[in-house]
């Protein structure tokens, strides 16, 4: 699992090598951001706390893309 608020570096990175991916939105990027890649991410989620919070729940979940 990849976990990154990158759509290009982050996320289609990890996505092309077959790994599963969270995108995180930050000051830096939001979710306007993801349009138009080839690739989308599996799971988005606004905190990182999130992320930590739902561990489990991400690695075991379906690869379509849910929002945390």
């Amino acid at each position: 699992m990849y976990i990154g608020d990158s759509p290009l570096e982050d996320i289609e990175g990890a996505k092309t090598v077959g790994m599963k991916t969270v995108f995180v939105l930050s000051q830096f990027n939001a979710l306007e951001d993801l349009d138009g890649l080839k690739q989308q991410p599996d799971i988005i989620a606004e905190h990182l706390q999130e992320v930590v919070e739902n561990f489990n729940r991400i690695i075991t979940a379906k690869t379509e893309q849910q929002f945390l």
